[in-house]
């Protein structure tokens, strides 16, 4: 048995222009808020939560795209649309997050917060857990300033990872095709390692975009 994920919700195909019209626009904001942001203090939550706001709209108008590219490349690893998908998505995504890695460190270096500013203006509390994470990583993340190359490396060892993975499986493919867990349990002794690789690179990657997502998903 084959499974297929219902990705009509995000976009009728990898062919859709709104996947295009979403990242360009993504973009575009990205571009307006890092050359208008001037690192200077606030003076009260609501300038602060606008400059969230701001930031967060940049990422979440990209980020349907984002998940539909991983989703729709995993169901077609040996596509060539999706391949392409993939890699055009990815090129866009790492382009944003350059874009708007001086807003995020600024915003990462925040290590405390006035308590009255989160009683002041309650929505900003829906970002105190962020601004908590974050601060461990002040006064700049370093994730960030590695920056463009590291993502880049990342995806391309993850695309390498999932194209050997879909090798293996095909090659104890039966006609009516194997889940994802009858595939894992076919494998012999000598494919475990590649295997466990293989979940743990799938796992680090959930983990990080839950994280980094969490105050939007």
């Amino acid at each position: 048995m084959s499974y297929e994920w219902d990705l009509s919700s995000l976009y009728s195909g990898p062919d859709d222009p709104a996947i295009l019209r979403d990242l360009e626009a993504a973009l575009r904001m990205a571009e307006t808020l890092s050359k208008g942001f001037k690192q200077a203090p606030l003076n009260d939550p609501y300038e602060l939560l606008a400059l969230i706001k701001e930031y967060e709209g940049c990422i979440s108008l990209a980020l349907q795209a984002y998940i539909y590219s991983e989703l729709y490349y995993y169901l077609h690893l040996t596509d060539a649309t999706s391949q392409k998908l993939y890699r055009w998505v990815r090129e866009i995504w790492i382009e944003l997050r350059e874009r708007l890695m001086k807003v995020k460190a600024w915003l990462s270096a925040r290590e405390t917060i006035p308590r009255t500013w989160f009683e002041t203006c309650p929505s900003l509390g829906a970002y105190k857990h962020w601004f908590e994470k974050s601060a461990t990583f002040a006064p700049y993340n370093p994730r960030e300033a590695q920056g463009v190359s590291e993502l880049k490396d990342l995806f391309k060892q993850r695309e390498e990872l999932l194209g050997r993975y879909h090798q293996l499986c095909s090659n104890i493919r039966t006609d009516g095709g194997l889940s994802l867990n009858e595939a894992l349990s076919l494998m012999n002794d000598s494919t475990a390692p590649f295997r466990d690789k293989i979940y743990a690179n799938l796992l680090d990657m959930v983990k990080e975009q839950k994280e980094e997502f969490a105050h939007i998903l």
